[in-house]
């Protein structure tokens, strides 16, 4: 097991990937800053399951974003190959979340949607204009 330096990704994320040598899958940390929208994207040929483990996280899904989900600490959930689709933090702090991809390589397969960008800025801004704190700020480990 290899676990690489982060690096800042096409999706302007940083990503902390952890890749096993002559493995199919990977996975890493995605630390996202207070109020960051990532890039619109997809994972042209890999599946990849999302765990959230502190702060929270919209996640946009479908050809043009239009599927809205709304993740906390202790949620996972899919996102499959082909599918356009961006995270946002419209959070005052930090989300860190780990990806598991059946992309040997972590990143190899991203393409970015420049054309969707209007969408992810429209919808980042309502979606921090609208941000109402949750009760309680834990992390997966306090909720364990």
């Amino acid at each position: 097991m290899h676990t690489l330096a982060g690096f800042r990704a096409p999706q302007r994320q940083v990503l902390t990937p952890a890749i096993a040598k002559g493995a199919q899958v990977s996975s890493g940390f995605v630390v996202m800053p207070a109020g960051h929208a990532a890039a619109a994207h997809v994972h042209d040929m890999h599946d990849m399951i999302v765990i959230v483990l502190e702060g929270n996280v919209t996640t946009l899904i479908g050809e043009r974003l239009e599927n809205e989900y709304r993740h906390e600490p202790g949620d996972s959930f899919l996102i499959p190959a082909g599918q356009p689709h961006v995270g946002i933090n419209a959070a005052p702090w930090r989300c860190v979340l780990v990806e598991c991809r059946s992309d040997p390589y972590f990143n190899e397969d991203v393409t970015l949607l420049p054309e969707l960008e209007a969408v992810v800025q429209r919808r980042a801004a309502e979606l921090r204009a609208d941000f109402a704190p949750p009760e309680d700020r834990r992390t997966i480990l306090d909720r364990v």
